[in-house]
């Protein structure tokens, strides 16, 4: 928060517009989640996170990737429709998971016009380790030592402006943080719909 009012206060700034997502009556910043990722911001309620802080994410995803369930995503990308089997399907605006500079993918920009749409299909040990790691914003974690084709094999990607998920059976959907009680998701980009502030760059 410091820092923020610092930024707003300098001489030496820019304002830069950046996307918005929204699904069904709400609004997110970062990413729309089903599935094992949404279960553990289940699992990590308020009470267990104002205890244990960062650290009730990691309690929580240790608890929900012991009873992984797989789903059958039917998805609509643009008009275009889609069945995939996954244990998670995420709606991406920003790629950058909240923590530090930590990204899910280089390729996934807040200020593209467009929202990705990621599932990942296969519960083994490189994907469940890359969901900690989006979740968590562990950046040691195990997705960091192992082969980037193992994870690659488990993980499809899209783009899109207007998407709408449902799973069967039926999952646990969060958005940046908040469950959403509903058993589809329909979301749309608003492209340039925030302004932010951030450092000039030095020329």
């Amino acid at each position: 928060l410091a820092a923020a009012c610092q930024l707003a206060a300098e001489v030496n700034r820019t304002t830069r517009k950046i996307d918005l997502g929204a699904v069904n009556d709400e609004y997110f910043l970062l990413r729309v989640g089903m599935g094992t990722e949404a279960k553990i911001t289940e699992g990590a309620d308020r009470e267990m996170k104002n205890r244990l802080g960062f650290l009730a994410y990691v309690w929580s995803a240790a608890q929900s990737l012991s009873t992984v369930e797989a789903a059958t995503y039917s998805i609509t990308i643009d008009g275009r429709e889609l069945t995939v089997e996954g244990i998670t399907c995420a709606v991406i605006n920003s790629g950058n998971i909240g923590v530090g500079n930590l990204k899910i993918a280089p390729e996934i920009q807040i200020d593209d016009g467009v929202l990705d749409v990621v599932v990942i299909q296969n519960a083994n040990l490189s994907a469940l380790a890359e969901i900690i790691k989006n979740v968590t914003g562990l950046a040691d974690s195990a997705a960091g030592i192992l082969e980037q084709w193992q994870l690659d094999k488990s993980l499809h990607h899209w783009k899109g402006k207007e998407i709408a998920v449902r799973a069967e059976p039926v999952q646990v959907i969060q958005y940046d943080g908040e469950l959403l009680e509903a058993q589809e998701v329909k979301c749309r980009v608003l492209p340039s719909a925030v302004n932010v502030l951030t450092p000039r760059a030095e020329s």
